[in-house]
Protein backbone atom coordinates (compact mmCIF):
# COMPACT_ATOMS: atom_id res chain seq x y z
CA UNK A 1 0.00 0.00 0.00
CA UNK A 2 1.56 3.54 -1.20
CA UNK A 3 1.22 6.62 1.33
CA UNK A 4 -1.26 8.09 -1.07
CA UNK A 5 -3.62 5.39 -0.70
CA UNK A 6 -3.34 5.15 2.81
CA UNK A 7 -3.87 9.04 3.08
CA UNK A 8 -7.26 8.30 0.81
CA UNK A 9 -8.44 6.00 3.25
CA UNK A 10 -8.29 7.73 6.34
CA UNK A 11 -9.41 11.09 4.51
CA UNK A 12 -12.44 8.57 2.99
CA UNK A 13 -12.73 7.57 7.07
CA UNK A 14 -13.12 10.88 8.39
CA UNK A 15 -15.67 11.78 6.25
CA UNK A 16 -17.52 8.65 6.65
CA UNK A 17 -17.40 9.19 10.35
CA UNK A 18 -18.24 12.92 10.64
CA UNK A 19 -21.23 12.70 7.90
CA UNK A 20 -22.59 10.37 11.05
CA UNK A 21 -22.03 6.84 8.65
CA UNK A 22 -23.53 3.95 10.44
CA UNK A 23 -20.41 1.48 9.59
CA UNK A 24 -17.88 3.40 8.22
CA UNK A 25 -15.35 0.58 8.27
CA UNK A 26 -17.54 -2.00 6.55
CA UNK A 27 -17.81 1.19 3.96
CA UNK A 28 -13.92 1.73 3.81
CA UNK A 29 -13.31 -1.98 3.95
CA UNK A 30 -15.79 -2.52 0.68
CA UNK A 31 -14.38 0.23 -1.02
CA UNK A 32 -11.13 0.26 -0.95
CA UNK A 33 -10.89 -3.72 -0.77
CA UNK A 34 -8.63 -4.10 2.62
CA UNK A 35 -9.30 -6.06 5.30
CA UNK A 36 -10.83 -5.66 8.48
CA UNK A 37 -7.89 -5.89 10.29
CA UNK A 38 -5.87 -2.95 7.57
CA UNK A 39 -8.86 -0.38 8.80
CA UNK A 40 -8.87 -0.94 12.38
CA UNK A 41 -4.63 0.03 11.63
CA UNK A 42 -5.96 3.26 10.08
CA UNK A 43 -7.92 3.61 12.74
CA UNK A 44 -5.28 3.35 15.19
CA UNK A 45 -3.59 5.86 13.42
CA UNK A 46 -6.18 8.25 13.28
CA UNK A 47 -6.63 8.01 16.98
CA UNK A 48 -2.91 8.55 17.73
CA UNK A 49 -2.76 11.48 15.64
CA UNK A 50 -5.81 12.97 17.40
CA UNK A 51 -7.93 13.23 14.34
CA UNK A 52 -10.55 11.13 15.76
CA UNK A 53 -11.66 9.39 19.38
CA UNK A 54 -12.89 6.11 20.28
CA UNK A 55 -16.35 5.60 22.14
CA UNK A 56 -16.96 3.07 23.53
CA UNK A 57 -15.63 -0.63 24.26
CA UNK A 58 -15.23 -3.67 21.83
CA UNK A 59 -18.22 -4.59 19.44
CA UNK A 60 -20.07 -1.60 20.66
CA UNK A 61 -17.24 1.29 20.20
CA UNK A 62 -17.90 3.98 17.45
CA UNK A 63 -15.67 6.60 16.46
CA UNK A 64 -16.48 10.79 16.30
CA UNK A 65 -14.57 13.23 15.29
CA UNK A 66 -12.34 15.15 17.98
CA UNK A 67 -12.67 18.03 18.81
CA UNK A 68 -10.61 21.79 19.74
CA UNK A 69 -11.33 24.20 21.58
CA UNK A 70 -9.93 28.03 20.92
CA UNK A 71 -8.41 29.87 23.33
CA UNK A 72 -7.11 33.67 22.70
CA UNK A 73 -6.22 36.24 25.64
CA UNK A 74 -6.66 40.00 25.75
CA UNK A 75 -5.17 42.55 28.14
CA UNK A 76 -8.26 44.52 30.29
CA UNK A 77 -8.32 47.74 28.66
CA UNK A 78 -11.41 49.68 29.57
CA UNK A 79 -12.71 50.67 26.57
CA UNK A 80 -12.76 46.85 25.66
CA UNK A 81 -15.96 45.71 24.44
CA UNK A 82 -17.19 42.57 23.02
CA UNK A 83 -17.25 43.35 19.57
CA UNK A 84 -13.83 44.92 19.49
CA UNK A 85 -12.66 41.28 20.99
CA UNK A 86 -14.57 39.95 17.75
CA UNK A 87 -13.17 42.10 15.58
CA UNK A 88 -9.60 41.00 16.13
CA UNK A 89 -10.57 37.17 16.27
Amino acid sequence: MTRGSSLAIRAFMLEAIGSGQENPSRAASERFGISRQAVNRHLRTLVAQGAIVSVGATKGRGYELATTEATRSYPFEPSLTEDHVLKRS
